[in-house]
C-alpha cells in the first residue's frame, strides 16, 4: 500500500493530500509514514536542517512516522538545491531509506519534489525515484484549464515510461463553479487518457483545519481505488 505523491504545478496540494491520506490509513489501523526523499527549501533552526513539508505533516498528525534522505537549503530545483550544497542525489541511497521505511510500515506515502519532470540531477528527473521505487503515482492537480495540460503531459509522460498510475486528485476546486473549463477538467483528464479522478477537493484556505482537511477527504476521495485495497472499516467513518 506504497503510492509516489507527485504533483502538476508547485503549490498544489501534494503535502497536505499527502499526510491527509497517511492520517486516515494511520487512524484505520496500518501503521503509516511520509517520506519525503528530497526536500528543497530547507531551514535552518539551531544549526539543522528542517524539512518544512515534513513538518506540516507533522502538525496534522504528530504520530506519522516522518523521513527525509536530502535536506537542500535553496528553494530551486533539486539539481540546483545540490549543486549549491555540494552534494548528488544518489538513488541507490534513496532506495535503500524507502526500504528501512516501508518495512516498518503498512501504507507508505512518498512525496516527490516538483512534478515528474522536475531535474534532480544532470541525469535523473524525479520519475526515476517513482521507477526505481516501483511505485504507482498519484497524481495531484488543478482544476483550471491550464492544469488540465500539465495533468494530460503528466499521465502521458507516466505512461511513456511504463509508470504505472493510481488515480489523479483534482484539487483546489472550487464549489458551486459556473466556469465551464473548470467544471468540465475531471472529464476531460479521463476522456483523454487512462486514469482515473480518484477524487475532486474543494480550495482550502491557508489557515486549514486539520480535521476539516480528513473529513473532506474522507467524504471526497476513493481511498480504497488509490491504495487498491478493500477497507471495511471505512464504512463506519
Amino acid at each position: 500500500m506504497n503510492i509516489f505523491v507527485t504533483g502538476t504545478n508547485a503549490g498544489i496540494g501534494k503535502t497536505l493530500i499527502g499526510a491527509g491520506l497517511a492520517t486516515i490509513m494511520q487512524s484505520l489501523g496500518y501503521c503509516s509514514a511520509v517520506y519525503k526523499p528530497i526536500q528543497t527549501g530547507a531551514i535552518e533552526k539551531q544549526t539543522f536542517l528542517q524539512a518544512p513539508d515534513l513538518a506540516l505533516v507533522k502538525q496534522i498528525d504528530q504520530f506519522l512516522t516522518t523521513y527525509c534522505t536530502y535536506l537542500l537549503k535553496s528553494p530551486a530545483a533539486p539539481v540546483v538545491g545540490a549543486e549549491y550544497a555540494n552534494t548528488s542525489i544518489d538513488l541507490m541511497k534513496i532506495q535503500t531509506d524507502y526500504r528501512r521505511i516501508a518495512s516498518k510500515a503498512d501504507a507508505l506515502i512518498v512525496e516527490g519534489t516538483g512534478g515528474l519532470l522536475t531535474p534532480i540531477s544532470p541525469t535523473m528527473y524525479n520519475s526515476d525515484i517513482a521507477k526505481c521505487l516501483e511505485l504507482p503515482l498519484l497524481i495531484i492537480t488543478g482544476a483550471d484549464s491550464g492544469s488540465l495540460n500539465n495533468c494530460l503531459l503528466t499521465l502521458n509522460y507516466a505512461k511513456e515510461h511504463n509508470i504505472d498510475v493510481s488515480g489523479v486528485i483534482v484539487n483546489k476546486y472550487p464549489e458551486n463553479t459556473l466556469d465551464i473549463s473548470i467544471r468540465t477538467t475531471p472529464r476531460l483528464i479521463e476522456e483523454y487518457s487512462d486514469a482515473k479522478v480518484v477524487g475532486i477537493i474543494k480550495y482550502f484556505e491557508k489557515s486549514f483545519n486539520a480535521g476539516v482537511l480528513i473529513d473532506t477527504i474522507l467524504n471526497n476521495v476513493d481511498i480504497e481505488e488509490i491504495f487498491k485495497i478493500k477497507i471495511p472499516k471505512l464504512n463506519s467513518f
